[in-house]
């Protein structure tokens, strides 16, 4: 009576990349995402970072005086600022559509290397 012993060989499979069917976004296009993802999310959005993110559509209801305006500015500079790391500086300007309750938001991004974004967009009150 003879043993067989029969051993399988083990299939092998490439690695599972989650990102496969995604661009990873580099230089300016990162920082464009990350400075949009902190203006989007408000306050006590995100688990474990509770001060991440800035409630932009507050500022939606009341007219921009000069010390509005102002706390607008730096409520946007510290929110980017406190994520944001690859950031030297921001000039901003505001346009407001009260009729709208919209605001709509100019930002020059100026890079550690002197390098500029520019970024605009609109915020608008979903009530």
């Amino acid at each position: 009576m003879s043993d067989k012993i029969s051993i399988k060989q083990k299939k092998t499979f490439s690695d599972f990349s989650l990102y496969k069917n995604q661009s990873v976004l580099e230089d300016e296009d990162s920082i464009a995402q990350s400075i949009y993802s902190i203006l989007l999310y408000k306050p006590k959005e995100r688990f474990f970072r509770p001060q991440f993110g800035i409630d932009l559509e507050s500022f939606c209801f009341e007219e921009l005086t000069f010390s509005s305006s102002f706390e607008l500015e730096m409520n946007l500079k510290n929110a980017i600022f406190q994520s944001e790391p690859r950031i030297k500086d921001i000039n901003m300007s505001f346009t407001q559509f009260l009729d709208e309750n919209k605001i709509h938001i100019n930002l020059i991004i100026i890079l550690k290397d002197n390098s500029e974004i520019p970024l605009s967009f609109d915020v608008q009150s979903s009530v």
